[in-house]
């Protein structure tokens, strides 16, 4: 009886610490690499990257033109010509070997809905969006997307009557580049990225209590 409350007391004192040491397996993920935006009818190509799952995998991508999700594509790559006068969401669903399900969504702007096409976009703001109305306040756009040396932002105007901060976060969460601006009010804003690795990266730009995230590639 002795020993038998003893062992007890043993694992109910050591059994938190073998908790901790027990290895967690982290979550299966999927991202979408592929263009920001884009023109009426580019061949746009997105590539898929899977952490933490295992093999084999069984890839569904989605298309929306504004109507609803359709499938469109069943393999790691998807490419998709870019419909006349309407934005573009994707979405790929990966199934792992195990079962495991994992979503991303990326979102293409076109455009020719910002006064396009656009496939070297100036350096003028006024020029960019003289004669559109479709450009809303709240949106922040990205160009050339992707990009192999500058990367051009157009902010909204809320964001520039105060400060504003940039940062650029890799797909480890790692913030590898930050910037925080209180005197520069242009809506038009260019960071220098050559000097980062190929790859997709995340924008941050927070200003007051407002945060709006863009995925962008670097060539």
């Amino acid at each position: 009886m002795l020993n038998t409350r003893f062992n007890a007391r043993v694992l109910n004192v050591n059994g938190r610490v073998v908790e901790d040491f027990r290895f967690t397996q982290p979550d299966f993920a999927v991202y979408i690499s592929g263009p920001g935006s884009a023109n009426d009818g580019d061949v746009l190509l997105f590539f898929s990257s899977t952490y933490n799952g295992q093999p084999t995998y069984a890839y569904t991508w989605k298309a929306d033109i504004g109507n609803g999700y359709f499938t469109v594509g069943s393999s790691s790559t998807l490419n998709y010509t870019m419909p006349t006068d309407k934005d573009l969401d994707i979405s790929l669903t990966v199934t792992d070997g195990n079962g495991q399900q994992a979503t991303d969504y990326t979102f293409v702007r076109n455009l020719f809905l910002d006064g396009g096409p656009c496939t070297e976009c100036p350096d003028n703001l006024d020029s960019f969006i003289e004669g559109t109305n479709n450009f809303m306040s709240n949106d922040i756009l990205l160009f050339p997307n992707p990009t192999s040396d500058l990367l051009k932002i157009m902010l909204p105007t809320n964001f520039v009557e105060s400060s504003f901060t940039f940062q650029i976060i890799d797909l480890n969460g790692a913030t590898i580049f930050e910037k925080s601006n209180t005197r520069d009010k242009q809506q038009l804003q260019t960071i220098d990225v050559s000097g980062l690795k190929q790859g997709m990266y995340v924008l941050r730009v927070a200003s007051n209590n407002t945060v709006k995230t863009i995925k962008f590639i670097k060539n």
